[in-house]
């Protein structure tokens, strides 16, 4: 095995392992969970969090992020989109894999597509205000039955690379997640809801796909992951500009210092 096959069967476990970030985030513990949810509750949502509830589901095993939910009694105030948008991506992938027959591909994107379903379902369960959520997957199922559509009417022969441009495409336009979640930390001059280890998985990640796409050689998989670590590189930066309020970035170390009160 040379070592571009080494490389290559690295980064499918990494990528594998990086989907599960989210359920293995040890940014704080559950102690500390718990403050963050009455530190929460004075300082941003005294006036939205709903008294008495109680939340027992199994998810609590899984995912310190769902667990901070759990803590803050909602997912109000956090995005969908970058749980949403992802799912455009890996379903374009995962049909690439089955067509070209790509074990590796069918493998990850399979386990992602699984991954990111539970995300949903635990965002929606936390989440009061649906309907967001829900014109978002509606959209999702569309783009995606169109796509679907289009490269079955294409010609056999030219069936499999029309898709995997399509993917490759898709993978950008997922970019405006980021970028979404950038504009909002600006305009609420915070960091708070974007977790930190989640963004240095990122950067880590899209860098090493980004080499591979050079190695392959692949101008596809490079274009889409340089453009994937630009927008990860601005969202890092804004750690050291609009720290988060009630937890400390990792690495970094930067938190907003609170006011205290007279």
């Amino acid at each position: 095995m040379d070592v571009f096959s080494i490389f290559a069967a690295w980064l499918a476990i990494f990528s594998i392992s990086f989907t599960f970030l989210p359920i293995s985030q040890l940014e704080m513990s559950r102690s500390k969970l718990i403050k963050r949810k009455l530190e929460m509750r004075r300082v941003l949502w005294a006036n939205n969090m709903r008294n008495g509830v109680k939340i027992k589901l199994i998810f609590d095993l899984f995912s310190l992020q769902i667990l901070d939910w759990k803590a803050r009694g909602t997912a109000d105030g956090f995005s969908s989109v970058n749980f949403v948008l992802p799912v455009l991506t890996i379903a374009c992938w995962l049909r690439h894999g089955y067509m070209t027959d790509d074990v590796n591909n069918k493998l990850i994107n399979s386990v992602n597509l699984a991954a990111f379903t539970v995300y949903i379902f635990c965002f929606a369960y936390f989440q009061p205000v649906r309907k967001y959520l829900y014109i978002q997957l509606l959209s999702l199922f569309a783009v995606l039955y169109a796509t679907f559509a289009y490269v079955d009417s294409v010609d056999s022969s030219l069936a499999a690379d029309t898709m995997g441009g399509i993917a490759a495409a898709m993978q950008i336009v997922s970019l405006a997640g980021g970028i979404y979640d950038i504009k909002r930390a600006i305009s609420m001059g915070t960091t708070e809801y974007i977790p930190a280890s989640m963004q240095f998985g990122i950067f880590f990640l899209t860098g090493q796909w980004a080499l591979f796409g050079y190695l392959a050689p692949n101008p596809y998989i490079m274009v889409a992951n340089l453009a994937g670590l630009a927008v990860n590189i601005v969202t890092i930066a804004l750690y050291f500009i609009y720290p988060p309020i009630t937890w400390r970035v990792p690495l970094i170390g930067t938190q907003q210092e609170h006011k205290k009160k007279n």
